[in-house]
């Protein structure tokens, strides 16, 4: 039996020959664990001191990102696709939240998505229902002020509703959007966009009344006496 002080904590204990501890410097696993947590270390990525335990070698989970991903694409405008395991431009990969980039280049993620919807068609078009209603409600929101309404006659029910040019340039939007799937398309470049101005919310009606004659009845009072095209 010895009588030691522990490096750590300063206390005296006693050391026994056969113990798991006879050849350690400390009182206990505990103190064991506190000394090499504290003990300085180099970061690999950043080159900073930091107080490591067990094999950690970055000061960060940033750090360990960006040295998995082959260093700060901040600063480099590279970086390495974690699927393909290949260096790329930053504008190859799609950007995430916080003005972050994603960890797989884009390839790679129409890759697996395109899988993952072979493999899930109901999920991915229950999943594809429920985005489109969800987008054509916050644009018709935003245009109705709030609530969703046709501009000209109130009407209330979303789908008698559409979107109207008030400057009448609707054949711009289908020359850039194309006319398969103009609906999806356009909500998503008005929102990708901030809402540009020159939009309305009008239902099929009105709208197709402002196509054939200029003008819709519910502004000019004649409801009742249709305009001969």
């Amino acid at each position: 039996m010895i009588f030691k002080q522990c490096l750590y904590c300063g206390k005296n204990y006693t050391k026994y020959p056969n113990s798991l501890l006879r050849k350690s410097k400390f009182c206990s696993r505990k103190c064991m664990g506190l000394a090499k947590r504290k003990e300085p270390r180099l970061c690999l990525f950043c080159k900073n001191k930091f107080l490591g335990r067990g094999g950690k070698k970055y000061c960060s989970r940033q750090c360990h990102g960006f040295m998995r991903c082959g260093g700060d694409y901040k600063k480099t405008g590279l970086k390495k696709c974690t699927f393909c395991k290949t260096v790329k431009p930053v504008k190859d990969f799609y950007k995430r939240r916080k003005n972050e980039c994603s960890i797989r280049c884009k390839l790679c993620s129409i890759a697996i998505r395109k899988n993952w919807i072979k493999e899930n068609p109901t999920h991915a078009r229950k999943y594809r229902v429920d985005y489109r209603v969800k987008l054509k409600a916050e644009v018709f929101s935003h245009y109705s002020g709030g609530e969703i309404k046709c501009a000209c006659c109130g009407e209330k029910e979303i789908d008698f509703l559409c979107i109207d040019h008030i400057n009448g340039n609707g054949s711009e939007d289908r020359k850039r959007l194309g006319n398969k799937g103009l609906g999806i398309r356009l909500y998503c470049y008005l929102k990708n966009n901030n809402y540009p101005e020159g939009y309305r919310v009008l239902c099929h009606n009105c709208n197709m009344a402002l196509g054939f004659y200029k003008s819709c009845p519910h502004t000019r009072g004649l409801a009742k006496e249709p305009v001969l095209a």
